[in-house]
């Protein structure tokens, strides 16, 4: 087995724990590499498994930066963390398991996002359309595959993948979506129309999939 470890060099506690991972991985005799500042993860190839070591961030930081078509595990330094799936602790006990392939991979869909026709890196969890100054008001129209929603005017608009649900989404009115379901969640924000948030059926634009790892005590292996 080969891993390859991504990790945000800018959070202090992730750089603190390494080490940690990487003498349980040494000791195991896996073979593996860790991400290099002066290196982008979209570079790697040859690999079983990412390990997104560390936070949320780092999860959606090595999706949004990663081209390989190789399953990522989130694995958190921190507690109640939404994205990484297992702790570092967790981990090691579960490692067993890993290298033996007694696991599932959850597909998730991502977003595609333009700017002046200009496409943004794929979005694993949600596209937020806002003024350029805080405290200032938006106005705009939705459309849903050439469908006109609604006008409306406030702080802007979350566009959201299931995944993205739990966050920014939820916190602004938006509803808590499973990751199994294929629909994008659009939540006005501060919608001076009283406009709701809605649902749309993905269906409708087929976008990238990522290949997330999923986790319980007798999982049993799927086919990617």
């Amino acid at each position: 087995m080969k891993i390859y470890v991504s990790i945000d060099y800018s959070d202090r506690e992730s750089k603190k724990l390494l080490p940690s991972l990487l003498k349980f991985l040494k000791d195991k005799k896996v073979e593996f590499s860790v991400e290099k500042k002066e290196k982008k993860i979209e570079e790697i190839n040859g690999f079983d498994i990412v390990i997104a070591f560390g936070s949320s961030f780092n999860v959606l930081r090595t999706f949004r930066n990663m081209k390989s078509d190789i399953p990522v595990l989130g694995v958190s330094i921190y507690e109640n963390e939404f994205l990484p799936e297992i702790t570092l602790e967790d981990f090691k006990r579960l490692f067993s398991m890993i290298k033996n392939g007694e696991y599932s991979i959850e597909r998730r869909n991502r977003l595609e996002a333009f700017v002046d026709d200009k496409p943004l890196p794929p979005v694993l969890n949600e596209v937020v359309i806002s003024a350029n100054q805080s405290a200032s008001v938006i106005s705009y129209s939705l459309y849903i595959d050439s469908n006109k929603m609604f006008n409306d005017e406030g702080d802007g608009i979350i566009v959201s993948t299931p995944t993205g649900s739990t966050g920014y989404a939820s916190s602004s009115g938006g509803p808590i979506v499973l990751n199994d379901a294929d629909i994008i969640e659009l939540t006005p924000l501060s919608s001076m129309q009283r406009n709701g948030p809605i649902i749309a059926n993905g269906n409708w634009h087929k976008n990238q999939e990522d290949r997330y790892f999923s986790y319980n005590e007798s999982c049993r292996r799927s086919e990617p």
